[in-house]
C-alpha cells in the first residue's frame, strides 16, 4: 500500500494539484516538520502559481537539505515566476549541478535563457533536453517556440505537429493547433 506522501506524489504527476495540496497540507498539519511532505507542498505552490508560499516553503526545505535538485528546480521557476530570473538561473543552475541529465531542468534553463535573449543557448539546452525525453510535450513546445523566436518556421511547424500528437492540457493544444495554422497558412 502506497503511503500518503507517495500518494501526494502520484497526485501531483497526475495533475490534481487540487487534491495533492489537501493531502499535503493534513500530512503537515499533523507533522510540521515532514520535509518530504513540505518539498512537495512546495512543488504544488509553484505548480499553481502561489509563488510566494512556494519560495517559503522551498527555501525551509533547502535550508534543512540542500542535495535535491527536485527542490532547487522548483524553487528556479518559483523565482522566474515571481519575476526574478537570475534567481531562478541560479537555483536552476544549483539542480543542474546536482542532477545535469534532467529534462526538466535543462528545459527550465532554456526557458530563462529565451527569455534573456540567448536564443541559441536557449535552444541548444531544449535539444539537449529533448534528446533525454522527447514525449515531455512542455519540452516539444518549447522547443517549437524556441525555433519559430530564431526564424525556423519549418522546424517549428514539425514540433507543433508533434505536439499535436500527445495529449495535451486543453490550453496547451489550443494554443498548438492555432499556432500550427498560423504556420501553415505564413501568418507569422
Amino acid at each position: 500500500m502506497m503511503n500518503s506522501i507517495g500518494q501526494a506524489e502520484l497526485l501531483i504527476l497526475e495533475g490534481d494539484l487540487k487534491k495533492a495540496d489537501e493531502l499535503l497540507l493534513s500530512i503537515i498539519t499533523e507533522e510540521p516538520d515532514n520535509l518530504e511532505a513540505i518539498l512537495f507542498q512546495g512543488i504544488v505552490y509553484t505548480e499553481t502559481g502561489r509563488e510566494d508560499q512556494a519560495i517559503k516553503a522551498l527555501e525551509y526545505y533547502n535550508m534543512k537539505n540542500d542535495a535535491n535538485s527536485e527542490a532547487w528546480e522548483a524553487l528556479g521557476c518559483a523565482w522566474f515566476r515571481k519575476g526574478f530570473p537570475e534567481k531562478g538561473k541560479e537555483c536552476l543552475l544549483t539542480a543542474y549541478s546536482l542532477r545535469g541529465n534532467s529534462p526538466s531542468i535543462l528545459r527550465n534553463l532554456g526557458i530563462i535563457e529565451e527569455k534573456a535573449g540567448n536564443s541559441a543557448k536557449a535552444l541548444s539546452l531544449l535539444k539537449r533536453s529533448y534528446l533525454i525525453d522527447a514525449k515531455d510535450y512542455r519540452t516539444v513546445y518549447a522547443l517549437a517556440f524556441g525555433y519559430l523566436n530564431r526564424g525556423e518556421k519549418l522546424r517549428a511547424q514539425e514540433h507543433f505537429e508533434r505536439l499535436l500528437t500527445m495529449t495535451l492540457p486543453d490550453d496547451v493544444k489550443e494554443e498548438s493547433t492555432i499556432m500550427l495554422l498560423r504556420l501553415k497558412l505564413d501568418w507569422l
